[in-house]
This record gives C-alpha cells, sequence and structure tokens, in this order.
C-alpha cells in the first residue's frame, strides 16, 4: 500500500512539475510572440521615417539646416542607447535640470522650422511626421527598450504637467551639446 502511495505521489508531483513547465513555456511563448508583434510594428515605424527621410531630402522647400538635422536625428533613432538615454531623461526627477545654452544652430532651426511652417504647412507637417514616426521607432526596435519606455510612460502620466512639458522640450531642441548641459545622451 505504501507502495503505491509513494507511485501516485510520484505522479501527482511529476504532473505538477509538468504543468509548471507547461505554464513558464506558455508564458515565454506569450512574451515572444508580443516581441514579435512589436519588432513588426517597428519594421513598419522604420519603412515609414525612411520614406518620409526620403520624401523631405528630395524636397527643394526644406532648408539644409533641417535636412542636416534630419539625418543626426535619424542616425540616433537607430542607437539603442540613444533610446536609453531619452528614457533616462524622461524618469530625471526634481527640479529642472541646467538648461544648456542655446546655440546658434539651435535658433537657425527654429527660424527655419517657423519659416517652413509658414511657406509649406503639408511640408512642415511631414517634417514633424517623420520626427514623430522616429522617436516611435526608437522605442520600439528594442523589447526591453520598449517595456522600459511603457513604463515611463505609465510614471509621466501620473506625474505633474511640468515633467511633461520638459519632455517635449527635449525632443524639440538639438540634442549635439547635451552632455555639456549634464543630461545623458549616447555618444
Amino acid at each position: 500500500m505504501t507502495d503505491l502511495l509513494g507511485t501516485i505521489a510520484l505522479v501527482v508531483a511529476g504532473a505538477g512539475v509538468a504543468l509548471f513547465l507547461e505554464y513558464c513555456l506558455r508564458l515565454y511563448r506569450d512574451k515572444l510572440r508580443r516581441d514579435i508583434n512589436v519588432l513588426d510594428g517597428a519594421a513598419r515605424l522604420l519603412r515609414a521615417h525612411r520614406s518620409m527621410v526620403d520624401a523631405v531630402m528630395a524636397s527643394d522647400e526644406v532648408p539644409q539646416i533641417i535636412k542636416s538635422f534630419i539625418v543626426d536625428f535619424s542616425e540616433q533613432t537607430l542607437r539603442e542607447e540613444s533610446a536609453r538615454s531619452f528614457i533616462v531623461f524622461m524618469r530625471m526627477s526634481g527640479s529642472e535640470p541646467a538648461p544648456s545654452p542655446e546655440t546658434e544652430r539651435q535658433r537657425e532651426l527654429a527660424v527655419a522650422l517657423d519659416d517652413l511652417q509658414t511657406r509649406s504647412p503639408e511640408t512642415h507637417e511631414l517634417v514633424v511626421s517623420l520626427f514623430r514616426t522616429g522617436l516611435a521607432a526608437m522605442m520600439t526596435q528594442w523589447p526591453d527598450v520598449t517595456r522600459e519606455f511603457e513604463a515611463c510612460m505609465a510614471e509621466l502620466a501620473a506625474e505633474p504637467r511640468q515633467k511633461v512639458l520638459r519632455a517635449a522640450q527635449y525632443v524639440k531642441r538639438d540634442h549635439r551639446n547635451d552632455h555639456d548641459a549634464g543630461i545623458p545622451v549616447a555618444a
């Protein structure tokens, strides 16, 4: 009788382990499916971004300073370190970081964008969309970064308006000298 009870206990324990392993494999498979879906979305965003970059670069309406900034920005969208740096910046808490001095290039870029918006609203919207898709692609190319970004966005949703405004300002400015301002960026 004890042998029978021992055998039953082993079978039940084995079935429990098998069920647990099945559950773990299912969770892992679901995670992989989610990651694949996100990566497929990132690929679509990158294609859309590239298409917009091509259209802007071919346009005679877009000044060279904007084209140059787009090249720099687009290079950063392909760098995991840049995505992580952006998330770190978004998560910075406390008082606003010391603003970096506005450079001549930043002023020229702002004037060129304003002028483009006045002269050609459709082309300006294309440039703005290019930045949106680039940022979205940057945040979705690496599954760990995507999860971090999603958590960051959830934190931002609960943050005061000032932090959201800081993030918007960060996206709009020239990032070449961020290391001088104490803002973490990929080199």
